[in-house]
């Protein structure tokens, strides 16, 4: 664990980190929460685009004068009587927020937390009639993103991307984010990551993470052919055994993965339950061999490239370590049953416009295993490293992806049948990917009852 000096990234005249345009400072100390925004250039209303609903309204107090948070359409919104570049705030780690992104705060049973950095970001608006327009949707809005410095300051123990942090801890993303921890709980080190581990995990979890992340990360390694840069951060939350069932919860930014997990199955060793923890692993860290070869985060509609490779990656990895092939039947049959429910109403492309962002998943995975069988190598790893090449050197749009195929060497007409599923509504969505798995030579043999019984998918 390498320990950091304190930082001194941001000009003092300002309040912003350096190359930012929106810089919170955040502090924690004796049990309360504040945070003060600097903004570089005046403004009068800004608008979080993460977390809508309402809970910064009902748990932020301004600090400032003239300053409010308001919900206006979806969207916390601070309202500024005069325009001005700064606004405070005393907050609440608010820990029981259900949503499908990276939760804001997230308890150790310790008594420390995690606080994501990505809750701070701000998009500028004129005034809360400009807010009230976008009628609650984001893809309405027209403006520029600034980049969001975040700068954190607790009265106990930092750690951020597996560092100890010595005063400040600062940290700089442009519509992303990390975890930092803060508390007293034990740092850990394995051979593969290093970070904070729940004291209340049950132990037959415990005994075998080092095992089972060393094992996943080994694997990644092979198939992209190089190393991560350092060890992945690991912060693993345990919330109780109170929900029933297993469920689970989890991200990765940077080189930190987070999850919490929680539920009365996992009282008793479960088999099962390893295995979803191994996959969570598998395509979390997939991520960040994404993030290292150059992909950049890629969000609204292109998300399927993202998540549903890593999906692929995650799904041949875990069956590879089962030796279970069968698995990916089930796998993929699950995967086909649920991309047909979300494309009823509309394509891939822009599934998240409707609510039905699970389908750059499940649907991605399918589009992911389709291309990595229609290249002549049938390297997926291979291919999304040219991705992330043709993305810097050329256009950034998910055409991009296709043309990428087309470089090397995949059957132009097989590409835009592969094509058409992403981007057209498809009268029958489980037909036409069953025809495009077969096109690919994936065979799916499909039982009487419409299931997936095999498929051939190689595990290497």
């Amino acid at each position: 664990m390498c320990l950091l000096p304190p930082s001194m990234l941001f000009a003092q005249d300002t309040g912003l980190v350096d190359g930012t345009g929106v810089t919170a400072h955040i502090v924690h100390e004796q049990g309360t929460w504040t945070v003060t925004y600097h903004f570089d250039r005046p403004q009068k209303a800004m608008f979080f685009n993460r977390y809508t609903g309402g809970y910064r309204e009902r748990f932020w107090t301004s600090l400032s004068s003239g300053v409010e948070i308001r919900n206006i359409g979806g969207f916390d919104t601070i309202l500024l009587d005069t325009p001005s570049t700064t606004a405070s705030f005393d907050i609440t780690a608010y820990t029981t927020i259900n949503i499908p992104d990276a939760n804001p705060f997230i308890p150790f049973t310790d008594g420390g937390l995690t606080l994501f950095t990505g809750q701070f970001d701000l998009l500028p608006a004129l005034d809360a009639a400009d807010v009230a327009d976008l009628q609650g949707d984001l893809f309405r809005w027209q403006g520029k993103q600034p980049t969001l410095g975040v700068t954190f300051t607790s009265d106990e123990p930092v750690i951020m991307e597996g560092a100890l942090i010595d005063g400040t801890a600062v940290h700089v993303t442009f519509g992303g984010g990390t975890h930092i921890y803060t508390g007293l709980g034990r740092i850990e080190e394995g051979n593969s990551f290093v970070g904070v581990i729940d004291s209340a995990l049950p132990e037959w979890l415990r005994e075998n993470l080092d095992e089972e992340v060393t094992a996943i990360f080994a694997e990644h390694e092979k198939r992209w052919g190089f190393e991560l840069e350092q060890r992945a951060t690991l912060l693993i939350a345990f919330d109780g055994y109170g929900a029933s069932g297993y469920r689970n919860s989890g991200s990765a930014f940077g080189n930190t993965l987070m999850l919490q997990i929680a539920g009365d199955a996992l009282r008793n060793e479960d088999a099962d339950i390893m295995d979803s923890m191994r996959w969570f692993f598998a395509h979390e860290a997939a991520h960040l061999y994404q993030l290292t070869a150059g992909l950049e985060i890629l969000s609204g509609d292109s998300t399927w490239m993202m998540e549903g490779s890593a999906n692929a990656m995650a799904n041949q990895i875990v069956a590879s370590l089962d030796g279970n092939a069968v698995n990916l039947a089930e796998t993929y049959d699950r995967a086909l049953t649920e991309c047909d429910a979300y494309l009823q109403d509309g394509p891939l492309e822009g599934a998240g416009k409707r609510d039905a962002e699970l389908a750059y998943y499940e649907c991605g995975d399918l589009v992911a295993i389709i291309t990595a069988s229609l290249l002549p190598d049938h390297n997926l790893h291979g291919f999304l490293k040219e991705l992330a090449l043709d993305r810097r050197e050329g256009s950034t749009g998910s055409w991009q992806y296709f043309s990428t195929m087309h470089r090397l060497g995949a059957d132009p007409d097989a590409i835009i049948s592969l094509a058409d599923i992403v981007y057209k509504k498809l009268s029958d969505p489980r037909q036409a990917y069953i025809d495009a798995l077969n096109e690919a030579r994936l065979y799916p043999l499909v039982s009487g009852d419409g299931r997936i019984v095999s498929i051939n998918i190689p595990l290497e």
